[in-house]
């Protein structure tokens, strides 16, 4: 089992020259490589930028800032494939921020 088999993200993508807040979650080999997208939304961002995560239990509300308001991309995300119970055994889950440039 790999760990990156699981997960659940908020981040900023770009495809087809536009700028998107997106969250995705993985349950395992059987989805996509880059996940599931639960939410999507195009977004112009200019100037300072934020993600936030609040957790439930075994689930997530996931929301952004572009100015200063929060903005809730997607509600209520079930996470809990993230457990080691749904995983089969321990996944290593991490919490925190992730940067990526062009490869």
């Amino acid at each position: 089992m790999q760990n990156d088999n699981f997960f659940l993200t908020i981040a900023l993508t770009r495809h087809g020259g536009k700028t998107y807040v997106r969250a995705a979650r993985r349950s395992g080999a059987g989805e996509p490589r880059i996940g599931v997208t639960v939410a999507e939304r195009p977004i112009t961002v200019s100037g300072p930028f934020r993600f936030r995560i609040s957790a439930h239990g075994g689930r997530y509300d996931l929301a952004y800032s572009v100015r200063k308001a929060w903005v809730t991309l997607a509600a209520n995300v079930d996470a809990t494939n993230l457990s080691t119970d749904k995983a089969g055994g321990f996944v290593g889950t991490m919490i925190g921020p992730f940067a990526q440039g062009p490869r």
